[in-house]
């Protein structure tokens, strides 16, 4: 029986090929050529499936770069943030550590007493902040570090070298930040 249905079905491609006037070599030609043309669509639809693959591959990769520069520029903008809430603090308290060094200076603070425990804290406090005190009297003067506001020449109790200058008296204390001049020492200087 499938013999007959084979023989049925021969019999119908030979009178279709017939009747359009080909024979069994042309069909077969042109079987081939459908059959390639398949193919070729195909390996088409295949490049323009891995390029699309490629173009979203290409997309996320210029995403992941914006993401991560973003990333590195809001953590520059966070630690400026920072640093300057950190430097309006600091230029906050440096009067109060000015008045704190004058009435210790002038013998107004006992040490010992509450007050005098309670400057060296915040003494302590802005040193762990990175803020250090400098400027102390008979030290050379240095104009990246000092504001000269009068000199005087030395006499014979001056212990100068020729053309040596030094801080003769701290009207006001200099501080650095991370060993940076954050304010420079207002000082009076002697100088031979």
């Amino acid at each position: 029986m499938a013999d007959e249905n084979k023989s049925e079905n021969d019999q119908k491609v030979e009178d279709l090929l017939n009747e359009a006037g080909l024979d069994q070599e042309t069909a077969e030609k042109i079987e081939k050529e459908a059959k390639e043309d398949d193919e070729s669509i195909e390996s088409s639809d295949q490049d323009n499936s891995n390029s699309e693959v490629e173009s979203l591959k290409s997309a996320l990769a210029r995403e992941r770069a914006d993401f991560i520069n973003y990333k590195k520029r809001s953590q520059k903008e966070q630690e400026a943030a920072r640093s300057l809430g950190k430097t309006a603090a600091i230029l906050n308290f440096l009067p109060v550590m000015d008045e704190i060094h004058r009435a210790k200076e002038q013998g107004e603070l006992e040490e010992g007493s509450p007050f005098w425990k309670i400057a060296d804290k915040f003494e302590k406090a802005l040193e762990s902040l990175g803020v250090t005190k400098y400027a102390e009297k008979g030290e050379e003067f240095d104009p990246n570090l000092h504001d000269a506001l009068m000199n005087r020449d030395a006499n014979e109790n001056d212990d100068l070298e020729d053309g040596q200058t030094k801080v003769d008296n701290v009207v006001e204390h200099g501080y650095k930040l991370n060993d940076e001049v954050f304010r420079p020492a207002k000082v009076t200087t002697v100088s031979k």
